[in-house]
C-alpha cells in the first residue's frame, strides 16, 4: 500500500506542477513542509481520490494496536465516529456557515475509513447467518431504497453538495455485503467482473489524469463536455489498462488487484 502510494503520488506531483498546473498545490519552498504533512496524515493533495489509500493504511495501523472487539463501547465510538463524518459532509448545513472546513476534515482515516473496515470486522461472524435470512427480500430492498431516496431528496432541498456518507449509507451497505455474501457467484465469469479483477486498481489509479486529459483536450478544441465527461473518461481508462496488458508494460502503477 505504501509503495502504491509513494509512486501514485510522486506521478502526480509530477504532472500537477509541470502538465496541468491549474491543480498544483505547491506553488512556493514554504508551501512544501505543510502539503507534505497534510498528504501524510490526510492524503489527496496531489489527487484528492488517493486519500482513500492514505486513509486505509492508517487504518491498518490503528488496527495493529487497537484490538477492536464487538463490544457496546466500541459500537458507541464507530456511530459517533460516522457521526461526525456527516456532520462534517453531508450535514454541514447544521453547522453555522462561517466556520471553515477543509474537506478532509470529513474525509479522513478517522471518520470515513475506520467506521466502515471495523463495521465489516463486526459483520465477519454474522455474514452467513444473516445471508441466510430474509435481510434480501423485496419488501426490505424497496423500503431501504426509497429511504435512501428519500434522504438524498432532502439533502437536495437542503442544497447539501457535500460529503459522500448518508444516513443510510451503513444500512445500504450492509445489505449489499449480505446480497452477495448469498449470491457469491452473480458476475463471477462475467466481463465486468473480468475489468474488476484485473484492472480495477489501475482504474482509479489513473481515472483522475484521464479527467484532466480529457478536460483539456477539449478545451483545447473548443467544446464543453463537462456534462457528459464520465462517460468518456470510464471507457478511455479501460482501453488504456486493455492496452496497457497487452504490451506488458512493467511500469511502478502496475501492480496486482488484491
Amino acid at each position: 500500500m505504501l509503495r502504491i502510494l509513494i509512486v501514485s503520488d510522486f506521478a502526480y506531483f509530477i504532472f500537477t506542477q509541470y502538465v496541468f498546473t491549474e491543480y498544483k498545490t505547491i506553488h512556493s519552498y514554504a508551501d512544501f513542509p505543510y502539503i507534505i504533512g497534510l498528504e501524510i496524515v490526510f492524503g489527496g493533495q496531489f489527487c484528492y481520490p488517493l486519500w482513500y489509500v492514505t486513509a486505509y493504511i492508517w487504518v491498518l495501523v490503528i488496527l495493529r494496536f487497537w484490538q477492536c472487539k464487538r463490544s457496546m463501547v466500541n459500537f458507541c465510538i464507530i456511530g459517533i465516529l460516522l457521526l461526525t463524518n456527516m456532520l462534517f459532509g453531508t450535514y454541514r448545513f447544521l453547522l453555522p456557515s462561517d466556520i471553515p472546513l477543509p474537506p478532509y476534515i470529513g474525509d479522513n482515516f478517522l471518520t470515513s475509513a475506520l467506521p466502515f473496515v471495523v463495521l465489516g470486522g463486526f459483520l465477519k461472524p454474522y455474514i452467513q447467518h444473516a445471508a441466510s435470512q430474509r435481510l434480501t427480500s423485496i419488501k426490505l430492498w424497496v423500503c431501504i431504497l426509497a429511504l435512501c431516496y428519500a434522504e438524498l431528496g432532502f439533502l437536495y432541498l437542503m442544497d447539501s453538495r457535500d460529503g459522500d456518507v448518508f444516513l443510510t449509507t451503513p444500512i445500504l451497505s450492509i445489505l449489499i455485503l449480505v446480497l452477495f455474501v448469498r449470491h457469491p457467484n452473480w458476475g463471477k465469469d462475467s466481463w465486468i467482473g473480468m475489468v474488476g479483477k484485473k484492472f480495477s486498481l489501475n482504474i482509479y489509479l489513473l481515472h483522475v489524469l484521464v479527467i484532466w486529459t480529457v478536460g483539456a483536450c477539449s478545451r483545447c478544441i473548443g467544446i464543453n463536455i463537462r456534462d457528459y465527461e464520465f462517460m468518456l473518461v470510464l471507457p478511455i481508462t479501460i482501453l488504456i489498462c486493455y492496452i496497457w496488458e497487452m504490451l506488458s508494460i512493467k511500469l511502478p502503477l502496475s501492480w496486482k488487484n488484491h
